[in-house]
């Protein structure tokens, strides 16, 4: 971690709270463009189909590399 140990850069992990307002502003957004734009919903409806079917995986398949982080580095 150069940045913060040797440039003295603080590095904080984002508040949950920050990823659900993107959600939910993210999500406004869509709507409004989906019913614009037939092709633009097509689109993301593919997306979140895929996204589902391949996240459900990886959510069941990945690790928790944190419990290994902590595991060896406290």
């Amino acid at each position: 971690m150069t940045l913060a140990e040797k440039q003295g850069v603080n590095v904080y992990r984002t508040p949950d709270s920050v990823m659900e307002a993107q959600l939910a502003a993210w999500d406004v957004v869509v709507d409004r463009i989906s019913g614009e734009d037939e092709f633009f919903a097509k689109v993301i409806e593919s997306q979140k189909t895929y996204a589902k079917t391949v996240m459900n995986y990886l959510n069941l398949n990945q690790p928790d590399y944190k419990l290994a982080y902590n595991h060896y580095f406290g």
